[in-house]
């Protein structure tokens, strides 16, 4: 019998992996010399405190981003549910699904029998609303995902809001009319009429208004209970999206021009205008009436302060970004976007409020991911040794997420091998033995191809 001569291999962790580590980790810190290092923070000033992490978040944003959810299409609209648990996602593959904001998990698919252009939850975390160009918007129970009521119009289906109280619903169309519908009985209440297509609705939290945009360049202002013309808010090309604050003091409505306005809501006096470089696709104002984020085909979604108009952060995406939501409790941003994926942010201060509750073995951990990320943009290896990788199971589930798609990380005695054995271009096509008698025969070639795939 002929075998293969086995060449003997010896896998030291602190070896070969660990040393380009350390090189690494030298090579950014000389770089960042007279920088703060995430250690030396329990020990600033309290006055300190806010700047310097924000400065870290800043040199370390990337790491707290990930991809929440994909559809095989352009994902059209995202939104989240009033008590932070679920989100939902349309798509041009004709389906609305929810997920488990928690964990990623997709729990109902909605299907539709053309694209789904938009979706709501009712604020007492019953119902979904989904709008399709297949003429209706159809309602489910968020629990069950059952079809409850079908709302039909005479064309494509762009936009719905649920009241408050859950007692209304609005939807809007390409047949320049939103319809205000009882949403126990589905029966209409009144048509609200444009000369353009209808593009998206608001309701205001008092229940008392309602906001249309349009593609005849205005927002409309109707009183909810009459439907009677309140204001019109005027643009210089379509008006695509709004959003109104919770405290029913500002309207920001997004355009076709690339330009978002902020509106005195009582009086349509213009207090702001903001600028993207291409179509404003989404507007949101989070729940503390902070922040405005838009989205964007210039493929940003960017943040501003909602009282002072000013430019906070700009999130960069590969496509256009197509839809925008702030989570209720202001804690996360997330987008959808025309290549079909849906990502996570963290707003700044919740960011600092995570870092903050860390242990210092997970705030260590973060930052070395974070420095690797900062030096290398490709070919990112991390290797977690098993106390590493029991800290690394601490760190809250978004961050996982992020850390796992920004950096390959290694785990088993396998894939560490593996790496070593691809750094260092070593060929063996026989055997190894790691540890207390793996056997691995004939499966390097296979095994290296599958994990440099990733």
């Amino acid at each position: 019998m002929k075998f293969l001569k086995l060449l003997p291999v010896f896998l030291i962790l602190n070896g070969s992996l660990a040393y380009s580590a350390q090189e690494e980790k030298k090579a950014y810190e000389d770089k960042h010399k007279y920088a703060i290092k995430p250690s030396q923070l329990n020990k600033l000033p309290k006055a300190l405190e806010s700047e310097i992490f924000l400065n870290i978040l800043d040199e370390f944003q990337p790491a707290f981003e990930c991809i929440f959810a994909r559809h095989r299409y352009a994902i059209n609209s995202v939104a989240i549910s009033p008590d932070n648990t679920h989100v939902i996602t349309t798509s041009t593959d004709n389906t609305a699904r929810v997920w488990n904001l928690q964990t990623g998990v997709p729990l109902h698919t909605l299907n539709h029998n053309h694209w789904v252009k938009s979706a709501a939850f009712s604020s007492d975390n019953r119902y979904i609303v989904t709008c399709s160009s297949d003429h209706t918007a159809k309602i489910w129970n968020l629990q069950t995902g059952t079809l409850l009521h079908t709302l039909n119009h005479n064309i494509w289906v762009t936009s719905a809001a649920f009241s408050s109280d859950n007692r209304y619903i609005v939807t809007c169309s390409r047949d320049h009319n939103a319809k205000i519908w009882n949403l126990q009985t589905g029966v209409l209440l009144h048509t609200l009429n444009h000369n353009g297509w209808v593009n998206a609705a608001k309701i205001s939290p008092d229940n008392r208004h309602v906001i249309t945009t349009s593609e005849d360049n205005t927002a409309k202002i109707w009183n909810l209970q009459t439907g009677a013309l309140f204001h019109t808010l005027n643009h210089n090309d379509w008006v695509t999206s709004v959003a109104i604050s919770s405290d029913n003091r500002y309207v920001v409505t997004g355009s076709g021009n690339g330009t978002v306005k902020i509106w005195n809501f009582q009086t349509g006096a213009l207090f702001h205008t903001l600028n993207h470089n291409d179509w404003v696709k989404s507007v949101a104002i989070s729940s503390d009436n902070r922040y405005v984020v838009t989205s964007s085909s210039d493929h940003t979604a960017k943040i501003w302060n909602l009282q002072t108009g000013a430019l906070l952060h700009t999130l960069n995406h590969n496509a256009g970004v197509n839809s925008v939501a702030i989570s209720p409790d202001n804690r996360y941003v997330i987008t959808g976007c025309s290549d079909g994926t849906a990502k996570i942010y963290i707003l700044p201060e919740e960011q600092i409020k995570i870092i903050k509750s860390l242990s210092a073995e997970q705030l260590s951990l973060v930052s070395d991911l974070c420095q690797f990320k900062k030096i290398n943009t490709q070919n990112i290896y991390i290797t977690l040794n098993f106390q590493q990788k029991t800290v690394f199971e601490t760190l809250p589930i978004f961050m996982q997420k992020a850390l796992k798609e920004n950096c390959k990380i290694l785990t088993t005695p396998v894939e560490i091998m593996a790496y070593n054995l691809w750094k260092n271009r070593t060929k063996i096509a026989c055997a190894a033995t790691i540890g207390a008698g793996f056997a691995w025969q004939y499966g390097l070639v296979s095994k290296l191809k599958s994990l440099f795939r990733r």
